[in-house]
């Protein structure tokens, strides 16, 4: 009986993992679980053939919703994406293949918000940018490979 009870329960899991993992999205941008048809909650998770890790996605209710994690096939962390209810809200992250932060942005209801920066492969930064509603505002900064500031910007208003 046990030996029946545990197959029953693995059983489960592998229909339950499988189901998880069968989700197509349409035109519309939602995610859709293909044995349901229905919008799709949970998190949607792709592997490489090796079994690591490629990506994970939390949805809610078909749409985007958390934070989205990408893995390059060694299983660093390639980017961290951030989305509210299907649209790009708060920090995203792109990581180099060492672990080096390489961008970072910010986005508040589908579009670019906030400050934006950019790091070489050697981890100095490069460039900082602001935006606001997708519109550039404010003292834009380049630096060069040294850390020594090469030029600047001026766009629209002028935060500090």
């Amino acid at each position: 009986m046990k030996k029946i009870i545990f197959c029953i329960i693995i059983a489960a899991g592998i229909i339950v993992c499988s189901h998880a993992q069968s989700l197509y999205q349409l035109a519309d941008g939602f995610y859709y679980d293909s044995a349901t048809n229905q919008l799709f909650t949970g998190v949607y998770t792709q592997k490489y053939p090796d079994g690591a890790k490629k990506f994970e996605i939390p949805l809610k209710n078909g749409l985007k919703h958390g934070l989205l994690s990408y893995y390059f096939p060694g299983g660093n962390l390639k980017e961290v994406q951030s989305y509210k209810m299907g649209k790009m809200h708060g920090t995203w992250i792109t990581f180099s293949n060492s672990g080096k932060k390489k961008e970072e942005a910010s986005f508040a209801n589908n579009k670019k918000n906030g400050r934006w920066y950019i790091w070489d492969e050697n981890g100095m930064l490069r460039y900082e940018m602001t935006y606001l509603d997708n519109h550039k505002i404010g003292t834009w900064y380049i630096w060069d490979e040294k850390g020594n500031l090469v030029d600047e910007k001026v766009f629209g208003i002028v935060i500090r």
